[in-house]
């Protein structure tokens, strides 16, 4: 039996539906690409100061952070958590040049994103030290919304470049 055009269409819409649901929002072992990472994030976000210029830059699979034309940490994105429409938490694993002996996943963290304009963003600290995990899970585990207050005493705004 054959199906009309518009139940073939309909059954077509409906397998894509579901291959999206079940295709998540999270980058678990999947080597990076950034799935759930809201595309207004991407790009760069600078703040300029007296001090210099700082920022983060975000593409589909990595994102760093850097300072005048430095970058100071660069790494693969491995999770987002989207704990809302204007924030979250970005998991990365730093690249071979920024390994660190306590581990290698941390997490960015960002609020009040107003696209194409603005965003806070910050990196997971435990005041003096930024605080880096070992393992994704690990990292997964550590940087959630509830632990947000225990790794966040301040946010920097930047703006988009």
């Amino acid at each position: 039996m054959f199906l009309s055009r518009r139940a073939f269409a309909l059954s077509v819409l409906l397998c894509l539906s579901l291959a999206l649901l079940f295709t998540g929002c999270s980058t678990d072992g999947d080597g990076g690409g950034g799935v759930g990472l809201s595309s207004d994030l991407i790009g760069r976000w600078a703040s300029t100061g007296s001090w210099g210029t700082d920022g983060y830059s975000i593409d589909t699979k990595k994102a760093s952070y850097f300072y005048d034309d430095s970058t100071m940490y660069a790494g693969t994105i491995r999770h987002v958590e989207n704990f809302t429409d204007s924030a979250g938490v970005i998991i990365i694993e730093y690249d071979k040049e920024y390994d660190n002996p306590d581990g290698n996943f941390i997490g960015i963290y960002f609020k009040n994103l107003t696209p194409g304009v603005s965003v806070q963003m910050g990196i997971a600290t435990l005041y003096p030290a930024t605080t880096e995990e070992a393992t994704l899970n690990a990292a997964v585990a550590a940087f959630t919304l509830g632990n947000e207050g225990k790794y966040m005493s301040y946010y920097g705004l930047y703006l988009a470049d």
